[in-house]
């Protein structure tokens, strides 16, 4: 039977979600979206923390249309405003409840993708977030028991790029990601996996360049999220379309034609 996928995405910017999702999985899978509301288009962390109401709106609205699951696109969405991840699990299932649809929060996948992965002591690649995200995000991390070896924005590594939001959500470059890849595995060594976390930082098309760049897992904030979808609706998947952690998910399928496409 065919899965509705619901998405849930910000305003102001071009969410490529859809068009990914139906790139990397080999069954049919039908995908609605919705922006949530403008109220909340703040980009601040207490913008984040007090969007339920809007989270719980926009999910029910996709659970009406059909829809068998929904996941929110946006780490920020998911812990902001949570100490940790128990407390970011219990937000989703509050708001999951009353919309009346499973929900998948990005910032509860991305630790449960590290579960998976056996990843204990992950890097934290924070893109064009400033500080006090960057720091409000550590604590998350560590405060849900992780060795969190190094969390790194853009302007820690030297990098420029873009630092201020929503502006930043038109796409750090390819080649920026990777720079700031090479340069946290660089300064963290210790590492087991590296994360990338702001969601106008695409790492899905590139992230067997990454890891290879790295010499460990990178999970994307956009892929940890797919990773999730994939195991909650049983969507089987482009061989290593999601880098290491597709190989950890079920049911995986070979299709030699669509992973060379996806390439």
């Amino acid at each position: 039977m065919t899965k509705t996928i619901g998405l849930m995405s910000l305003p102001g910017w071009d969410d490529p979600t859809v068009q990914e999702l139906s790139d990397i999985t080999l069954d049919a899978v039908n995908v609605q979206s919705v922006m949530l509301a403008e109220s909340i288009a703040t980009y601040t962390l207490d913008g984040m923390a007090s969007s339920d109401e809007a989270l719980i709106e926009a999910a029910a609205q996709l659970a009406r249309n059909g829809c068998d699951i929904v996941a929110c696109v946006g780490t920020s969405l998911g812990w902001a405003g949570q100490p940790n991840t128990n407390a970011a699990r219990l937000r989703g299932r509050r708001i999951a409840a009353k919309a009346g649809v499973p929900l998948i929060m990005t910032g509860t996948a991305i630790i449960d993708m590290l579960g998976l992965l056996g990843a204990r002591r992950p890097a934290l690649a924070c893109t064009y977030h400033p500080t006090d995200w960057k720091n409000a995000w550590h604590h998350y991390v560590f405060n849900t028991g992780l060795d969190v070896t190094l969390a790194q924005n853009f302007r820690d590594a030297g990098i420029v790029g873009p630092s201020s939001l929503p502006d930043a959500l038109r796409n750090p470059s390819p080649a920026l990601i990777e720079q700031a890849v090479v340069g946290i595995a660089a300064d963290a060594p210790d590492s087991d996996a590296i994360v990338v976390t702001g969601m106008g930082a695409r790492t899905l098309n590139q992230i067997q360049t990454l890891e290879a760049a790295a010499g460990m897992p990178v999970l994307g904030a956009d892929t940890a999220l797919y990773a999730a979808l994939a195991l909650a609706a049983d969507l089987p998947l482009v061989e290593g379309c999601l880098g290491q952690i597709t190989s950890y998910l079920t049911p995986v399928e070979i299709s030699a034609a669509k992973a060379a496409e996806i390439r």
